[in-house]
């Protein structure tokens, strides 16, 4: 074994917050929810960011502390360590409003309910979860008509 004569204050250590958005990116990549997204609506310009990544930063800038507007989306990101959340050498400029809404409207062309219902039969499947039998609890209490007096 060698020694080595490295100080402490030699070492450079560089940190970077990721906070919950790690585990959601981590856990999208899993479910291969890009690659979903990118086969169900290939990107059509020569832009960097696929249409999954995309949605990937939507999802994260949506259940993050701190939501922005479209025009803001390059602000939320120029903090964080873009290139390790989405696996790949992307800035926070790439993530800019003529990307995101490109995006809404794919979305939009393609149908929202459509896109949803099958990204959820992928993570069903992805999950192995079993819908042989499921339970759903469909009581509810309704009151209507007229009360016989003034009081309620």
């Amino acid at each position: 074994m060698q020694k080595t004569n490295t100080k402490p204050e030699d070492i450079e250590i560089k940190t970077s917050f990721f906070g919950h958005l790690g585990l959601i990116s981590t856990y999208f990549e899993e479910l291969g929810l890009v690659r979903l997204f990118d086969e169900l609506m290939p990107k059509t310009r020569a832009h960097k960011i696929t249409h999954g990544e995309a949605i990937l930063a939507f999802v994260l800038n949506g259940l993050s502390v701190q939501r922005r507007q479209l025009y803001l989306f390059p602000n939320f990101f120029e903090n964080l360590p873009v290139a390790r959340l989405f696996g790949r050498d992307i800035e926070s400029g790439d993530l800019n409003e003529a990307v995101m809404g490109e995006l809404l409207d794919k979305i939009y062309k393609f149908d929202p309910t459509k896109l949803f219902q099958l990204t959820m039969l992928h993570i069903l499947k992805h999950e192995k979860i079993d819908l042989t039998r499921f339970h759903t609890d469909t009581t509810n209490f309704s009151v209507w008509g007229d009360y016989d007096s003034k009081e309620p």
